[in-house]
């Protein structure tokens, strides 16, 4: 999703999209990137718990390169946005825990926020 919104792609007319929404995003390679920039603002919404897609590096991207915001949600997994019970994945090549077990699953306040959020973000103008 991040490689869609990269700048200077010449698929993209200017002004063309007005924002970029991404839910918990890998953002590892953006965040080691010193060049790479949106085409438009970026709005992240990840899980705080995340131990697939760690939040960290999102931290980093946002707190650097100018349009990009993130939203954190704690206690929140892969997939807080989804209306189903939190589960365990397992062999995860790029899990962060030991045993490479992820988890993933809905939170209803994480969603409900997100949900707010997201509606918020398509309203403006």
């Amino acid at each position: 999703m991040l490689a869609t919104a990269s700048a200077g792609r010449a698929d993209l007319p200017a002004g063309l999209i007005r924002r970029f929404i991404a839910f918990y995003p890998g953002c590892r390679g953006f965040a080691a990137s010193t060049t790479w920039s949106p085409t438009a603002p970026l709005a992240i919404l990840h899980g705080e718990a995340d131990d697939w897609t760690p939040i960290a590096p999102c931290r980093e991207l946002a707190s650097r390169v100018p349009g990009v915001s993130l939203a954190g949600f704690p206690g929140a997994f892969h997939d807080f946005d989804a209306p189903v019970p939190v589960r365990v994945l397992q062999n995860i090549p790029t899990s962060q825990n030991a045993d490479r077990s992820v988890h993933v699953g809905g939170d209803d306040a994480a969603r409900a926020d997100a949900v707010r959020r997201v509606l918020a973000l398509v309203a403006q103008r």
